[in-house]
């Protein structure tokens, strides 16, 4: 806190000093001359104690206007510091060790800054200055995550619908190949009917010995070749719909 001098109480201190030592003074001064009793007793400790309260004043107020200045200064300081860019978040040790620091910097050199008062308020601002700027530091970093989330459920969005779009595609694939091998079934089945007729009829002409036996033979020779490359078409498509059915599990999965 600043110290308050109290006039009166100086001056009666300095006066009763003076007037002590002026009392050795007279005591071996030759003579009994009144106007020097006078001139030592009250003017000399007068004189004395005038000069030292002008000087105290005088300091006073050169301390007061310093005071005054550093204050507008750190104030400036405050409000430039304000639009500066933010720092990255501290820790709390970190926080603290700053604050030390700063506040030995702004007292270290400048005896009237070591007043409690000039060391409170500087470890308050900085305290509100480092916690803006934790601050802003929190909101920048929020605005990014807020960024990078919207990114990331616009992918995720995306994914679902590459997903749901390959489903259905394998879904309309499956159909088709099951009509398709359920086509060539019927038509194994035609083909298996008609071999059985031909051979028949092959048997009812061989008993018989007649001469359309060549002309039969080489139809079965025909429908066979036939019904081997039904048979292999067919299974070429229950393989690929079994593979449809094998994606179409570990999409789902």
């Amino acid at each position: 806190m600043k110290r308050e001098w109290n006039p009166v109480i100086y001056s009666g201190c300095c006066y009763a000093l003076c007037a002590f030592i002026a009392s050795f003074i007279f005591n071996s001064w030759p003579g009994e001359d009144s106007f020097f009793k006078v001139w030592i007793f009250c003017l000399v400790p007068a004189c004395f104690t005038l000069f030292t309260l002008s000087s105290i004043y005088d300091f006073e107020e050169t301390k007061d206007a310093y005071y005054e200045s550093k204050l507008a200064d750190k104030r400036n300081d405050i409000i430039s510091d304000d639009n500066s860019k933010p720092a990255p978040v501290p820790s709390p040790l970190t926080l603290s060790n700053s604050l030390n620091k700063q506040i030995h910097v702004q007292l270290k050199d400048d005896p009237y800054c070591r007043t409690p008062l000039e060391s409170l308020l500087a470890e308050k601002n900085c305290v509100i200055l480092s916690a803006q700027s934790a601050l802003n530091e929190l909101k920048r970093r929020n605005k990014e995550l807020e960024i990078k989330n919207s990114d990331l459920k616009s992918a995720l969005n995306s994914a679902e619908h590459q997903i749901e779009s390959l489903t259905d595609s394998l879904h309309s694939s499956e159909s088709t190949y099951y009509e398709k091998l359920e086509k060539l079934a019927n038509e194994n089945t035609d083909l298996k009917s008609k071999l059985y007729s031909c051979e028949t009829e092959i048997d009812y002409l061989r008993k018989r010995n007649s001469r359309p036996y060549a002309s039969w033979n080489m139809e079965i020779v025909q429908l066979r070749a036939a019904l081997d490359n039904m048979e292999n078409e067919r299974d070429a498509l229950r393989n690929k719909c079994n593979e449809y059915q094998r994606l179409i599990k570990d999409s789902k999965k």
